[in-house]
């Protein structure tokens, strides 16, 4: 839904999401809705006929994600899940995890609570991308299950295994926080550009690069960061950004089992401030950084803001470059007083989980908003929180 830039499509969106009875209970989940959701139950309402049929290719977020909640547990419109496809192990196939959902014409003045679905799962290696079926299906093995909904609190989530249903919630949920969501990436996901000496990117350790030498650092758009933009998005910056305005965060791929792989570099327009012995990240637009004398990347910023200004959605006609970087306050919100960071994936095939030490990193950790993060100074309760997470996806569901 947040990739729609036309105002009034977005309008009909949301009205048919209503509608349908699709759109998330939490309002910070609508963005990530998915248009395939509102389709769905759209399709089985308009044309199928009675006991009629449909089946619809899917991400896999609609298993566990808490923005398809609806989708799954029948409160949606339109449609009874009759079967459900699990193509998560099979390779390769699309760029997102995938499943299928079989939809049957639903009588509305029925009850229409879902709590076991038929199904398969597929594996298989694939000999190339896009092939033929014929020499596909050589290579698939499937397996018939039964899909459980699984219930704890307010959340839900389709698993093979069975469980009791849990009324209470999970206590550490509320105090896992989802990171900022540090976007378009374009502007703020960096790497060094090729004068920099013999570098052509940033890296983690020390002897990389010592920022303290220098005082602007010359660096580009990373090229990480375009590999998933959409127009018009997918565009390089360059410029030089003073050594106060880099962090570190993590995507999805730096979330490995235990382990933080890599994490990537990022400028923002912040600056971290002592009050009462605690720090705080403060926000600042290209104008107030140049107050500050940082003109080299007040440039930098400047330019970011006048192509968000040119791009923008019109939803977001009124919100500059930096009010939109700090969405819900996700980015000052975030404390950066505890020593570690416990992280899990918001979204993959596998859930990871890790600790961070900040003691360990040459720069303050930002959470990005693919990252779900609990913060703590206990080391124990740390890595127990990352061992229980990485043991089962359902922990915090």
């Amino acid at each position: 839904y947040s990739s729609v830039k036309n105002e009034d499509y977005q309008n009909v969106l949301n009205d048919l999401a209503e509608k349908y009875n699709v759109k998330p209970s939490r309002t910070a989940n609508f963005p990530h809705l998915e248009i395939a959701a509102i389709f769905l139950a759209h399709c089985s309402s308009y044309f199928l006929k009675k006991e009629g049929q449909l089946a619809f290719v899917l991400p896999r977020s609609f298993f566990s994600g808490d923005q398809h909640d609806r989708s799954r547990n029948g409160e949606a419109k339109g449609f009874s899940l009759k079967e459900i496809w699990d193509l998560d192990n099979i390779q390769p196939l699309f760029r997102v995890p995938s499943c299928v959902f079989f939809g049957q014409k639903r009588d509305e003045r029925k009850a229409n609570k879902t709590t076991v679905v038929a199904g398969k799962q597929f594996a298989g290696r694939l000999p190339a991308h896009n092939c033929h079926y014929d020499v596909a299906k050589k290579q698939i093995t499937e397996k018939t299950v039964k899909w459980h909904l699984l219930t704890q609190g307010k959340s839900t989530a389709f698993s093979t295994t069975k469980s009791s249903t849990k009324q209470r919630e999970n206590p550490y949920r509320s105090l896992f926080k989802q990171g900022a969501t540090i976007v378009p990436r374009a502007f703020y996901f960096v790497e060094l550009n090729a004068d920099f000496g013999t570098k052509n990117r940033l890296g983690i350790k020390e002897e990389d690069i010592d920022l303290q030498q220098w005082k602007y650092i010359p660096v580009k758009t990373s090229n990480d960061a375009k590999i998933d933009a959409k127009r018009p998005w997918n565009l390089t910056l360059n410029g030089r950004i003073g050594n106060e305005f880099f962090f570190h965060t993590a995507i999805s791929k730096s979330i490995l089992p235990f382990y933080l792989y890599n994490p990537a570099w990022i400028a923002l327009p912040i600056t971290i401030e002592t009050e009462n012995g605690l720090k705080k990240i403060k926000l600042h637009t290209s104008d107030q950084l140049i107050t500050m004398g940082a003109l080299k990347t007040w440039q930098w910023f400047k330019n970011a803001e006048t192509i968000w200004n040119i791009h923008k959605t019109e939803k977001n006609k009124n919100i500059n470059a930096s009010d939109y970087l700090n969405w819900l306050n996700k980015l000052t919100d975030q404390n950066l007083n505890a020593r570690y960071l416990v992280l899990y994936n918001a979204s993959a095939k596998d859930a990871n989980a890790l600790v961070v030490d900040r003691k360990s990193l040459d720069l303050e950790f930002i959470v990005e908003s693919k990252a779900y993060v609990f913060y703590t100074n206990d080391k124990f309760e740390a890595y127990y929180l990352s061992a229980i997470n990485s043991k089962s996806s359902d922990f915090l569901s």
